[in-house]
């Protein structure tokens, strides 16, 4: 008798645990709003390039670590269309300072979007806002990610993001050789929350 009362009382659970997660797993659309830190892979390629232009400087404080923001609309099928900013990345002190300002747009599709866990991969533009020393022009390029969304149907959860953007920057020439195009935000790494 125990044994039976203790398999109802266990399955009851089970049952009651499946209705809460499906009804709390329903992807609703709206707006959602995403924070972030990303590391970026180019920075030191561009300081390396600024420091070869312009032999007589140096770059010392390099922080290839940026905040990211982006607000998109999730339409509840997979589909979402947002707008981002960021890593915003930079160097300070020494004789070469400068700051480097990523704004974008983009599509993402989310998979399983009801799961626990939640593949996506987004791709659109992106163009460097740039200032600072020996830095100028910024090209537009095309940005593409994929990632892993922790409780993507909550009204809270949080990610990690792998991505790849071919936006170039100029280094101006200087110390006998000519200009180059640097994509300091080649790769990035990253990890996010979002409400």
């Amino acid at each position: 008798m125990k044994m039976k009362m203790t398999g109802v009382v266990m399955a009851t659970f089970a049952v009651s645990a499946m209705a809460v997660s499906a009804a709390e797993s329903a992807p609703q659309p709206g707006f959602k709003f995403q924070l972030g830190l990303a590391y970026v892979s180019g920075m030191q390629d561009l300081a390396d390039k600024i420091e070869l232009n312009n032999p007589m400087y140096k770059v010392d404080v390099l922080v290839p670590v940026g905040l990211t923001m982006s607000g998109y609309y999730d339409f509840a099928n997979g589909m979402a269309f947002g707008l981002n900013v960021g890593p915003a990345c930079a160097a300070v002190g020494g004789d070469a300072n400068f700051y480097i300002l990523p704004v974008g747009a983009d599509v993402r599709y989310t998979f399983m979007e009801e799961s626990s866990v939640s593949p996506y991969l987004r791709a659109g533009i992106e163009k460097n806002f740039v200032s600072g020393d020996f830095i100028s022009d910024a090209s537009v390029g095309f940005v593409g990610a994929v990632g892993l969304e922790f409780g993507h149907s909550k009204s809270f959860s949080w990610g990690v993001e792998a991505g790849y953007n071919s936006s170039e920057i100029k280094v101006n020439a200087g110390g006998g050789h000519p200009s180059a195009n640097v994509k300091p935000m080649e790769f990035t790494l990253s990890v996010f929350m979002r409400f």
